[in-house]
């Protein structure tokens, strides 16, 4: 099985993908990128850890004066995105916890649809 594979986004990126993005999220979400803490800034979903900060793409979101929009650095509250896994093996259960997203996939870029309560921070660092 062939692993899908991308390439952490910067603020640059974000900024050329933002201009004409086609997915206009609803009811409190954002679009976020789905970068990782990769050291070699290479992405593989099935076994890299999620990055706490992720820049949004799309949608928008007002905290009494603040407003997070396309382009803005956040950071993210990964424990909000965990989900325990069970699972067997000769008779050997076990959990662990996984981040969770709703994937959404564009011109072969991974995105993710999430909620605005999981995004803990404006990044202005």
């Amino acid at each position: 099985m062939k692993e899908d594979t991308q390439t952490n986004m910067n603020h640059d990126d974000i900024l050329d993908v933002i201009t004409d993005f086609p997915v206009k999220p609803l009811w409190g979400q954002v679009i976020i990128t789905v970068n990782t803490d990769e050291a070699d800034g290479v992405l593989v979903l099935s076994d890299s850890s999620f990055s706490e900060k992720q820049y949004v793409v799309s949608g928008s979101i007002e905290y009494g004066d603040t407003k997070v929009v396309p382009g803005t650095p956040v950071l993210i509250d990964i424990k909000k995105l965990m989900k325990t896994v069970k699972t067997e093996v000769d008779n050997v259960y076990g959990e662990y916890k996984v981040v969770e997203i709703d994937p959404l996939k564009v011109n072969g870029i991974m995105y993710a649809v999430v909620d605005s309560r999981v995004i803990k921070a404006i990044d202005l660092r």
